[in-house]
């Protein structure tokens, strides 16, 4: 005898099993952190979902559950943080053990067990720097803010425009010379190349700044592990605070794909040697490397809101460019 199902049946039946299969999803996907290496624990983990913009803080010990955004939220346990996420959304962690910061991006698909190594990164003036680990490399996830060379002499902050454009000798300074806290934390300070290059150092303990061929393993790896991102540029850079723009594939369209590497390159802008005048911050990020590549110049990279590609060229050592340092091996 043949059976006959009408259409709402069907539809039931559709709905059931697509309500429980996000039912299964949700219940599948837990994240519980776990701190290895000199530090046996973590205090908290800051948890973003950069494609909806929504943060979660997990303390010490408390465990992760994500929910499909579909799924009726349950009633929540002690030692469990629930948070909405789609399969597909891209998830910044950002631990913290004391002062140290470590930098976590994630796409999970099942539930799993997140390693957090605590690499310490601080400079003379006492500021500790986020780091990521990408591929073999540790980089510091933030701009350098440091005034001082590491035996302590000052690095000369040159406010006016005339004393930038004439220094032929290591100098720094704030985009428009702001001392704002939120700024300085968020784009770090502009170095010309002859502070970069100085014998006394201005990387913090333990890291140096990159040569030209570190940029390049660095751009290697993740132009071949791009994740949630369209382009490598993309992929460095940070998911906020860049200038909007149309074309896709670039930095500054949609802007929640950025940043699946976790280095998190900030649009510092840059001052020019010409006149002295700060330029183009949200545009720009420009990175100084410690290679030198002519008498005038070194080599640099540039990011750029508006393109797909990383520029890599020679920069005019009295140009004012941002830094960023790598771990010694």
């Amino acid at each position: 005898m043949k059976k006959y199902y009408n259409r709402n049946s069907i539809a039931i039946l559709l709905v059931f099993i697509l309500s429980f299969s996000f039912r299964l999803y949700a219940k599948e996907i837990r994240i519980t952190f776990q701190s290895v290496g000199v530090k046996s624990s973590y205090d908290s983990v800051l948890v973003l979902n950069q494609n909806t913009n929504a943060e979660v803080k997990l303390l010490n010990s408390q465990q992760l559950i994500l929910i499909d955004t579909l799924q009726k939220l349950p009633t929540t346990h002690s030692g469990e943080v629930e948070m909405v996420c789609n399969e597909n959304d891209q998830l910044v962690y950002k631990a913290f053990s004391g002062k140290n910061t470590t930098i976590i991006i994630d796409t999970p698909k099942k539930s799993k067990l997140v390693l957090l190594n605590f690499i310490e990164c601080v400079d003379i003036d006492g500021n500790h720097y986020a780091v990521v680990k990408i591929g073999t490399q540790w980089w510091m996830a933030e701009n350098l803010r440091v005034t001082k060379y590491n035996n302590g002499d000052l690095i000369p902050n040159m406010i006016s425009s005339e004393s930038w454009r004439v220094i032929n000798t290591g100098a720094q300074c704030s985009y428009l010379n702001s001392e704002n806290y939120d700024t300085l934390h968020k784009y770090g300070r502009l170095y010309n190349w002859f502070a970069v290059s100085d014998k006394r150092k201005l990387a913090p303990k333990g890291w140096h700044v990159p040569s030209d061929k570190e940029f390049i393993v660095l751009e290697t790896y993740v132009s071949y592990n791009l994740g949630n991102s369209t382009s490598t540029p993309k992929a460095l850079a940070s998911s906020h605070d860049w200038n909007k723009y149309r074309k896709i594939g670039t930095i500054g369209k949609n802007m929640e794909q950025n940043n699946s590497s976790g280095f998190t390159a900030m649009p510092g802008g840059f001052r020019s040697y010409s006149n002295g005048k700060f330029l183009h911050i949200g545009d720009y990020g420009y990175f100084w490397s410690s290679s030198e590549n002519q008498s005038q110049g070194a080599w640099v990279r540039g990011l750029d809101f508006r393109s797909d590609i990383i520029a890599g060229g020679n920069g005019c050592k009295l140009h004012g460019y941002s830094v960023r340092c790598i771990k010694n091996k």
